[in-house]
């Protein structure tokens, strides 16, 4: 599972991401400079983006493999980790995704329950 990720940062690729400029003058020419490719051997690998930050969202497209399922983490905003860990269902996460159970269903279950919470009404 990766989250809010960027699958590189090699200008050739990512000309669209101005972020993270001083990252920008480390070589991303070798296999793990392009975390799309890290994830082939992977049974299965779960990308968790917000589809309204457009800048995540182009990375996300780029991880277009089979073995890709794709989380909507809609109204999240850019931090995702923080918003999970206010909505206390990061650890649920990370332990579905390490037992296996983790699928779109489950995280849609995960979701739906945000609604209803204190920190998901101040996002």
């Amino acid at each position: 599972m990766a989250i809010c990720t960027q699958a590189t940062l090699d200008p050739r690729i990512a000309s669209f991401d101005n972020r993270y400029k001083e990252f920008r003058r480390y070589d991303f020419t070798s296999r793990y400079g392009f975390s799309p490719a890290m994830i082939d051997a992977a049974q299965q690998a779960y990308i968790v983006y917000e589809p309204t930050q457009v800048l995540d969202s182009a990375h996300t497209a780029l991880f277009a493999d089979p073995n890709v399922s794709f989380l909507h983490a809609k109204s999240m905003g850019h931090d995702i980790e923080k918003a999970f860990d206010g909505l206390d269902i990061h650890d649920d996460m990370l332990l579905a995704t390490m037992d296996g159970r983790l699928t779109t269903v489950f995280f849609a279950r995960l979701m739906r329950g945000r609604e209803d919470t204190y920190f998901y009404k101040q996002l």
